[in-house]
């Protein structure tokens, strides 16, 4: 609930301030903390009251959390990365507005 979507919003705030210093391989270990490993922690009984939209919409976020990692890693392209970041966000804004 809120207090995972703080914790996405902190985590975001990292990977910004890393882009902002230059340092790409802060914004990869950030990104890949809220990748696909990050969603091994839901309960099931949590994960079977989850509407099928929000499952999506959840796989999908950290799915772009893993591409964020692996690009900031590699090709180490801050604007690349940025745009990267705005794409992600714009899945951050349907749970956002639920609050």
């Amino acid at each position: 609930g809120e207090i995972a979507l703080n914790v996405r919003i902190q985590e975001l705030l990292k990977i910004t301030q890393g882009l902002v210093n230059k340092d790409m391989g802060n914004v990869a270990h950030v990104a890949k903390t809220m990748g696909q490993d990050a969603s091994g922690g839901v309960s099931l009984s949590l994960i079977f009251k989850l509407s099928l939209s929000f499952k999506l919409l959840a796989a999908d976020t950290h799915q772009k959390f893993d591409q964020i990692a692996l690009a900031a890693g590699s090709l180490a392209d801050r604007d690349h990365t940025l745009e990267q970041v705005a794409i992600l966000m714009k899945n951050c804004m349907p749970c956002y507005v639920s609050y």
